[in-house]
This record gives C-alpha cells, structure tokens and sequence, in this order.
C-alpha cells in the first residue's frame, strides 16, 4: 500500500464498477441522476463509504448514517417491531390489515381518549409526512401522533377504528433515543428518513 491509496483486487474493483453501472442505471430510472439525496450519492460509492451507528432502548432503536464522502447525515428512529416510526415532530404507528384511520381515537398512559383527527393541523405544521398511501386511503393505515404529546409517556393505546381491537405501543426508550439524535446532529428534522 502506497500514500492514501489502497491496493485493490481486480474482483474487488470489477464489483465497485458493476455497482456503479447498475446504481446509474436505477438512479435514470428514477430520475434521481443529479439529485442532491445521501441515497443517491450513496449507491455511487462502495459500502465502506458510509459509517453507522446504532443503539437500542427499551421498545425503540435508532440509527444514525453518515456518508463519509460528503459528511451527510441520515437518521432513523423506530420501534423494534417496526409499527412505530419517527418523522418531523410526529410518532406514526403502523396497522396491518386495517382500511383507514380516520376515525382512530387514542389513550396516552390511561389517560383522556383523544381522536387523532384533531391532531392534523399541529402535525401539518411540522410537515409531518401524514400522507403515505393512496387517494383512498392518504393515512395507510398509520396513525400520527405529535411528538411532543408522548414525549414523556410509557405507552399508548390506539382504537384504530370504531370497535377495532385496541392495541398498545410501548414508548420506553423514544424519548432518550430522540435527545441522543438531536446531539448527535439529527437536526434539523429533515435528517430523519423512513427507510
């Protein structure tokens, strides 16, 4: 090895040019050739470009990416089971097999029933993304829940629809994994992605 440079296998460098080709490929495909996104820049490079970080607490796990190339960084705060998700100021909480949300109503730690409609403007004034499904059903059956509103809860019990089973999210842990992005440079809240 010489300098900065390491010596590579010609397997090695065949690997890196085949997944540049096939990378350029889908990123035309998609449209995203000059698109300033860290997934896009990403997928130019070969894996090692990008270092991780992950930590788990109580029911929720968090990872943190930085592209080493352009120093961009990606967050991604969930739950363990994958049915509660982090993005801008808002909790979504993920139902299989349900048809729409609109009419769910939620308990935080036993408390008031409250209904998730009238959380809309407050989650649309922190752009958080309520809309990820189709023209049928906008919700996806997520159900978003600000941030601020269970930040010092232990769970929540959501009633997706009128006389659907009630189930229960367990927030240990979202609240400490939340600061820790945010000091780790998880701001502004555009950092946060879903996958």
């Amino acid at each position: 090895m010489m300098g900065r440079f390491r010596q590579v296998s010609g397997a090695q460098l065949w690997q890196w040019h085949a997944r540049a080709a096939l990378s350029a490929a889908l990123c035309a495909l998609a449209g995203t050739i000059g698109a300033t996104s860290a997934t896009a820049r990403i997928m130019f490079f070969p894996p090692d470009t990008v270092a991780r970080q992950s930590t788990s607490q109580g029911e929720w796990h968090l990872t943190i990416a930085r592209d080493k190339f352009s120093g961009e960084l990606a967050c991604q705060l969930k739950s363990r089971d994958g049915r509660g998700l982090y993005r801008s100021g808002g909790v979504g909480f993920k139902f299989h097999f349900v048809r729409t949300v609109t009419d769910a109503v939620y308990r935080i730690d036993r408390g008031d029933a409250h209904a998730s409609r009238d959380d809309l403007p407050r989650l649309i004034a922190l752009n958080t993304p309520i809309d990820h499904g189709s023209m049928a059903d906008p919700s996806d059956g997520v159900v978003w829940v600000p941030y601020d509103r269970i930040a010092q809860a232990q769970a929540i019990a959501i009633e997706p629809q009128r006389g659907d089973p009630v189930r229960v999210f367990h927030l240990r842990g979202l609240a400490t994994l939340h600061d820790l992005a945010i000091a780790r440079g998880c701001a502004p809240e555009s950092r946060f992605v879903e996958k």
